[in-house]
């Protein structure tokens, strides 16, 4: 199965068209302050955006655009509520302002992040297809797990930008994005969630409700939710449990009674030790028949319990995982999933980071 994508960035676009139109002033601005930065010492602090206003001639948005080149240059730092000030010249990249269009790094790497809690299956799978479509760019990749540590020593490589994998690395992408890096975010947000830096994700109300639908159309009115212990906030957050919930309601409001229920990662465990207890949970008169899963290494080990029990599959029991894992190929039988496009994604997140401008500050590909 396939969950359907969608493109939304018209606001990005109109920005790129803006600073197409408005090159010429923002790079002889760009110049002038670095000339003025020059004449002045490390820690001195530059005129309010106001007075350089005034001073050059230019709107506010010409001057944010031409700090910004500085800071990612790293001739100045931006304290919010304090000023802007002058760094060490030895933190500084030379020669990055020859082309308005050109890198402002010169290394020709991708920094992948990972934490700790990211499920290593998903992960080969998002950094194999990531490599891929960074060496079709003639880009190189490097991947580290569990970053914050070594935060500082990777950024000291000046790579092209940084892949931040699951949402909650959205923070760490902020610090990046104020220290002058490009950073893109692989990971939905919570329900409800504006994001706050580029991200890049599939429509996962889309996928949660494509799953739960397959269910309800082979039959099945005893639907449950499982989950594993790695989501990273309540599942009740999570968008695809919304499209889960919406495909359940739009059977209900046809007259078909629909139960639900849901299969904790405490459940699962508890199977995983003993299969016995997953068949004595599913003899139950009102136990589920059909089940979706968060994702498909869950799906993998639940299918693996099932057999163990001695439940048939889809005979007995429809299991419909997420994400599209090579390894379900291998299960039996196959594994029914949810294809959230890793690939498609993947190559917008390369386009995202090697962009003739920076990522838009808000930029969400859905």
């Amino acid at each position: 199965m396939s969950m359907a994508t969608k493109q939304t960035l018209p606001a990005a676009a109109h920005r790129e068209k803006v600073s197409l139109q408005r090159q010429t002033k923002h790079s002889e601005l760009t110049g002038l302050l670095r000339t003025l930065v020059t004449g002045l010492q490390p820690g001195d602090r530059l005129p309010a955006q106001d007075e350089l206003m005034r001073r050059y001639q230019v709107s506010d948005r010409t001057v944010l655009r031409s700090l910004e080149d500085l800071q990612r240059a790293g001739w100045i730092v931006r304290r919010p509520g304090s000023g802007t000030y002058v760094t060490d010249p030895r933190d500084r990249v030379v020669n990055v302002f020859d082309s308005p269009t050109r890198s402002l790094t010169q290394s020709r790497t991708i920094a992948a992040l990972a934490p700790h809690f990211f499920a290593a299956s998903y992960l080969r799978l998002c950094a194999d297809t990531l490599s891929a479509r960074a060496e079709s760019a003639n880009l190189s990749l490097v991947c580290h797990a569990n970053p914050i540590d070594n935060l500082q020593v990777i950024e000291t490589l000046r790579p092209l930008g940084f892949v931040l994998f699951s949402y909650p690395m959205a923070g760490i992408a902020e610090q990046l994005i104020a220290r002058g890096h490009r950073a893109v975010v692989v990971g939905s947000p919570p329900a409800g969630v504006d994001p706050t830096v580029p991200c890049v994700f599939a429509d996962h109300e889309i996928g949660g409700h494509m799953a739960a639908r397959h269910l309800l159309d082979l039959g099945h009115r005893r639907i449950a939710f499982a989950f594993d212990s790695q989501m990273r906030y309540p599942y009740r957050q999570h968008p695809r449990w919304a499209g889960h919930q919406q495909a359940i309601r739009e059977t209900r409001e046809t007259g078909e009674p629909v139960s639900e229920s849901v299969i904790d990662a405490d459940m699962l465990a508890a199977w995983r030790k003993d299969a016995t207890l997953a068949a004595a949970y599913f003899r139950q008169t009102e136990a589920p028949t059909g089940i979706t899963v968060w994702n498909d290494g869950a799906a993998i080990i639940l299918l693996g319990i099932l057999n163990r029990a001695r439940l048939r599959v889809p005979e007995d029991i429809s299991v419909i995982g997420f994400d599209a894992l090579p390894e379900g190929t291998d299960t039996i039988p196959p594994l029914t999933t949810v294809d959230q496009h890793v690939s498609w994604q993947m190559q917008t997140t390369v386009r995202l980071l090697t962009r003739s401008v920076p990522p838009p500050a808000q930029a969400v590909i859905a």
